[in-house]
């Protein structure tokens, strides 16, 4: 009854047109209820879902519109892809600019903060008193932490 050509999406609409074709009347029944589990075979906008849902859709216009129609709207998607990928070009690009900003912001104030460290440390080497003071507090540390 379904064509195989549709994996999935438009399915539905290509067995409609089909049956209509065919000289069958479809209605709607306003008392009828279906249950419908969204995104169940697929997460929606994955690849794997564009890909099925674009495939399904020009096979539809291709198999039941003028040649005309399906020409118009793969060039349409085509144009359309190509917005979509320069607008996820300049979305990474952004992201690696901010990435490269917030890394070079890091490395500049961990480069500072070793720039500090070293120029305290050298200045408790060089002066006699925090030095003696280091050593000391150094040995009463140790003193105190092997009585523990």
């Amino acid at each position: 009854m379904f064509d195989p050509s549709f994996f999935m999406y438009y399915e539905d609409i290509d067995l409609s047109i089909r049956l209509r074709k065919m000289g069958y009347r479809l209605v709607f029944e306003p008392n009828s209820i279906v249950f419908h589990s969204h995104s169940t075979s697929s997460k929606e906008w994955s690849p794997f879902f564009r890909f099925h849902v674009e495939k399904g859709r020009l096979l539809l216009l291709l198999k039941h519109y003028p040649i005309q129609v399906f020409f118009q709207e793969l060039s349409s998607y085509t144009f359309m892809t190509l917005v979509l990928a320069a607008k996820l070009i300049r979305y990474k690009m952004r992201n690696y600019w901010e990435l490269a900003d917030e890394t070079s912001l890091l490395f500049h104030s961990k480069k500072n903060v070793v720039v500090f460290i070293t120029k305290e440390l050298i200045k408790a080497l060089t002066t006699p008193n925090v030095f003696k003071s280091l050593l000391i507090n150094t040995f009463h540390n140790r003193i105190y932490k092997e009585a523990l």
